[in-house]
């Protein structure tokens, strides 16, 4: 009789039971595995809740004794401590309006450039509108004189017409022909000198022009030549008559300038150092320098307020731009620097330098030394502290 087979797919049912077994083990190794993880991972959480609570309670131990601290010292700790709160959140608050300040102050010096790049094309547009405005006036120059020399011509050919006599006139052709070479050359020579007084109107017109734009601020209106060559000639003659009457008070006023310059030469030489430039203001008796403004150099821009003596008032109302430099504060850089040259000029002229006084109202040093190397252009100065 033939022996029942006890395999199942080729196993024994003993395999089998070893294979589910070997399963079962990996399975419960895995579990062990992640139980060690999720074990550890508590451990750890639990270690950092109990730092947590240690340091919670170290800072309530420390508020508690600032408290005490406070309550002896007659403070209010409720009060305090939200004071500091509330300035630790203006100390962010300050920190983040300083960098956005700073930003702003890099993006002013953009635009600054920018402005001035503007302004330097719309000079060269300008220059360009002066040109075509030049050659228009003289093409219509042009056709005026053209129209001059014509009548000069004609006026001259009748005039020798009239001054031939009948004699002269039966001489014949070789005579005519004479007279005439000699007319057009008269004419050339009248046309020649005609040509050289417009070229001399012309360039005078140009610097007229000039002058007036620069030193007055004034426009050249055209037409308004009588009225303005009247007033030329009066301010020449009262110009004439100031130099030949000197003004007693101006004239010593100039001398005790130069006194005190002097004195102030003397002092610099007797201390072995000194400046390129006298001060244009300096007592006559002791050199000691007096002082036209007082500078605050500040964020919104420059602050310029009088500092000159009481007995220099009228001097500094006779300086050029004065009362733009006063009236106008707070002024930006370009706008100073603008103002300022009338005031330069004049202390140029006189080879002397006046003094400010400067005070810092700034926190960013780029911006300071922008506005200083600004003011030490045309002043010399003494920077305040404090």
């Amino acid at each position: 009789m033939k022996r029942p087979n006890d395999q199942i797919f080729q196993l024994s049912l003993t395999e089998i039971a070893f294979t589910l077994t070997f399963i079962l083990l990996l399975l419960l190794g895995y579990m062990v595995f992640e139980a060690n993880t999720r074990e550890q991972a508590l451990e750890r959480e639990l270690a950092a809740a109990g730092t947590v609570q240690r340091n919670r309670q170290a800072l309530e131990q420390a508020r508690e004794a600032l408290a005490q601290d406070l309550r002896r010292a007659g403070a209010n700790p409720d009060e305090a401590i939200s004071s500091l709160l509330s300035q630790s959140k203006l100390i962010e608050e300050r920190n983040q309006l300083k960098m956005r300040v700073d930003d702003l102050d890099k993006q002013l010096s953009a635009l600054t450039e920018l402005k001035r790049a503007l302004d330097s094309a719309q000079s060269r547009l300008d220059d360009q509108d002066n040109v075509r405005t030049q050659i228009v006036e003289a093409l219509a120059l042009k056709a005026k004189l053209e129209k001059k020399l014509l009548e000069m011509q004609q006026d001259d050919v009748t005039d020798t017409a009239s001054r031939r006599s009948p004699a002269s006139a039966a001489e014949g052709t070789s005579a005519a022909s004479s007279i005439g070479s000699g007319d057009a050359s008269a004419v050339r020579q009248d046309s020649s000198d005609f040509a050289s007084q417009i070229l001399a109107g012309m360039s005078l017109r140009e610097e007229v022009q000039k002058a007036l734009h620069k030193e007055l601020n004034r426009t050249y209106v055209i037409g308004q030549e009588a009225s303005l060559a009247a007033e030329l000639v009066s301010a020449r003659k009262q110009l004439a008559a100031q130099q030949q009457i000197p003004n007693v008070e101006r004239v010593a006023k100039e001398n005790a300038d130069l006194r005190g310059q002097v004195v102030f030469l003397k002092a610099k030489l007797d201390a072995r150092g000194g400046r390129d430039y006298p001060p244009c203001w300096a007592d006559e008796k002791t050199g000691k320098v007096e002082f036209l403004f007082s500078i605050e150099i500040a964020p919104d821009g420059l602050h310029i307020k009088p500092s000159w003596p009481e007995w220099r008032a009228q001097d500094a109302a006779a300086l050029p731009g004065i009362d733009k430099l006063t009236e106008s504060s707070p002024l930006s850089l370009p706008e100073f620097n603008t103002r300022m040259q009338g005031i330069d000029r004049l202390s140029k002229a006189k080879e002397c330098r006046y003094y400010v006084y400067i005070k810092n109202r700034v926190t960013d040093l780029e911006s300071f030394n922008r506005s200083r190397y600004s003011i030490e252009n045309f002043f010399y100065k003494l920077e305040l502290r404090g």
